[in-house]
């Protein structure tokens, strides 16, 4: 076998976490020559010349310090029979993670895993997480205010019909999906009323509304949204966060207000990011069209766009649209993220308490999964050496 092929063996054996004990060790020396890691480095070229990644200058600085990092870690786990392996993009400072991790591109370029080793160098963020099983990922839990201002706890509600609500059956389907279905010829009032939809922070949750549109709602979120749509127009309200497949009705446009905005489609998929403690009110158009305006201007938006609106300032610009709708998918996804951006969305998530003892002038990309665990998120995010936590309870102290 060539060393190339040699090389790509134990590599794709490593990720796929088939390695024997002596080929665990046959790669450990391997990263500690030059030609092991000239390998890696052509590896991440590679990967980095699909398009898959963008690329800044290298930092061979930072690029070293990392590299040390993960080559302890390596040593530490051939010496121990645990290596977990978490499936995650790494992340990286404001200068480039992926030329600065080029020789261990396992852990961050093209491999998507992240290495974790419990029982093993456990530092004092372990030790509080460890003994802490206070903080845990979000799940499906909301609750639905009802038109005579009864409230369903929706995670303990039974499946099936939760209620009848002015002409539209209410019903839980599988675990975080509500469905409003109309009563047809059974309706026998114009009369509209209004139910809300609610998640708290740690929270998110899916409905399907009268006319068919579905709706995503993240953390800390609200949805009010009649039972029926009747006249010419369908109209909704939220609050915090929420994607929507808007059902085609030409006849009836669709509207959602988050707050000063109001958003107008006939039959689109977009995203409304609309939390208090952000700085703009973002609409992110995945497809179709879409006008969004307030009391300062009027826009119309075409797919792959986003406008960020506060007040009478608003911007329009084309971007990179997976990174606001990976909640949706389970994920986060940081690109060019601030500290606060990122902490921001991981308090909502994990119900976390954020204190900032000092804040790393740094910009962060990462993809994590939302079913990770709050120790799993901040070990990768500590990994650039950038950032570190401290963790009491549910409050977490941020530091350089």
């Amino acid at each position: 076998m060539a060393v190339n092929e040699r090389w790509s063996f134990l590599l794709d054996g490593y990720l796929a976490g088939t390695l024997a004990n002596e080929e665990h060790a046959e790669m450990v020396e391997l990263l500690e020559t030059e030609s092991g890691k000239q390998y890696f480095r052509e590896r991440a070229e590679a990967e980095l010349q699909e398009g898959r990644f963008a690329v800044d200058e290298p930092d061979h600085g930072v690029y070293q310090r990392i590299f040390n990092n993960i080559l302890r870690r390596i040593r530490a786990e051939n010496e121990t029979e645990q290596v977990k392996l978490i499936p995650v993009i790494a992340l990286k400072p404001k200068r480039s993670i992926y030329w600065i991790a080029a020789s261990v591109t396992i852990l961050i370029a093209f491999s998507l895993f992240f290495i974790l080793r419990p029982g093993t160098d456990r530092d004092a963020l372990n030790d509080a997480l460890a003994s802490d099983s206070s903080i845990r990922p979000g799940i499906n839990k909301a609750i639905l205010k009802l038109s005579d201002g009864s409230v369903i706890s929706l995670d303990s509600a039974s499946r099936g019909m939760l209620a009848r609500e002015h002409g539209a059956n209410v019903e839980k389907k599988d675990s975080g999906v509500l469905l409003y279905k109309g009563q047809g010829s059974e309706a026998t009032s114009d009369q509209i009323v209004y139910n809300i939809l609610e998640t708290p922070r740690g929270g998110e949750y899916s409905i399907v509304l009268e006319d068919g549109t579905r709706v995503w709602l993240n953390s800390a979120s609200s949805l009010k949204f009649p039972t029926r749509f009747t006249g010419d127009s369908r109209t909704v309200e939220m609050t915090g966060e929420a994607y929507f497949e808007v059902a085609k009705d030409p006849a009836k446009p669709f509207r959602v207000i988050a707050g000063e905005v109001t958003n107008e489609v006939l039959g689109t998929a977009f995203n409304v990011n609309g939390y208090n403690d952000e700085p703009y009110t973002k609409v992110t158009l995945v497809e179709g069209r879409i006008r969004v305006s307030n009391a300062a201007f009027s826009a119309v938006m075409q797919p792959g766009q986003q406008a960020a609106v506060k007040n009478d300032i608003h911007t329009i610009k084309s971007i990179n649209i997976q990174s606001d709708i990976a909640w949706k998918n389970g994920f986060f996804e940081f690109r060019n993220a601030t500290i606060e951006s990122v902490m921001r969305q991981l308090s909502r998530w994990y119900d976390l308490d954020v204190i900032y003892e000092s804040k790393p002038n740094k910009l962060f990309l990462a993809t994590i999964p939302r079913d990770a665990s709050i120790e799993q998120v901040l070990r990768v995010l500590e990994y650039t050496d950038a950032v570190h936590f401290k963790v009491n309870g549910k409050a977490v102290t941020v530091k350089r």
